[in-house]
């Protein structure tokens, strides 16, 4: 119970160290003073899609000293992950560990389900917890980086 109330808004984000799918190294402490979109997300998953416009758009329209996104998948098939991250012009950071649901950074988030999107402000806490997909949901995820941009 501990774990899933230190996961609500306006606590501490849990911190992960882990590589990422290219062998670098990846610690959010690096990233105390931006934002970061955690998005949880599958090659399987059709309700993901509906969110890839919106990162991407966050992806261009805001810089790296401001906005990091991280993509955490849940594949186990390597190269079908790097052709989807390819085909989807993914260009932000994606870690994997090819465990599936049993990936560190999905336990440490108790995500259940996909796409999840956590959003932690620039003090290193959860803003944010966007999930379900769908239509819609890449706006409010776009909403939610801008209003914290703004701040």
């Amino acid at each position: 119970m501990n774990e899933l109330d230190n996961l609500n808004v306006g606590q501490l984000a849990p911190q992960f160290r882990l590589s990422d799918i290219d062998g670098n190294h990846i610690d959010l402490a690096d990233y105390q003073g931006k934002i970061v979109v955690l998005h949880f997300w599958s090659t399987t998953c059709g309700w993901c899609k509906f969110v890839y416009p919106a990162l991407r758009n966050i992806a261009q329209e805001y810089s790296e000293d401001k906005v990091i996104l991280i993509g955490i998948s849940s594949d186990m098939d390597f190269d079908a992950l790097r052709a989807a991250i390819t085909e989807e012009q993914f260009t932000w950071l994606q870690i994997c560990e090819g465990n599936g649901w049993k990936d560190t950074v999905f336990k440490l988030y108790n995500v259940d389900r996909m796409p999840i999107e956590y959003i932690i402000d620039q003090d290193g806490k959860i803003a944010f917890k966007l999930g379900g997909g769908g239509k819609g949901s890449g706006e409010k995820v776009e909403e939610a980086v801008r209003s914290l941009v703004t701040r």
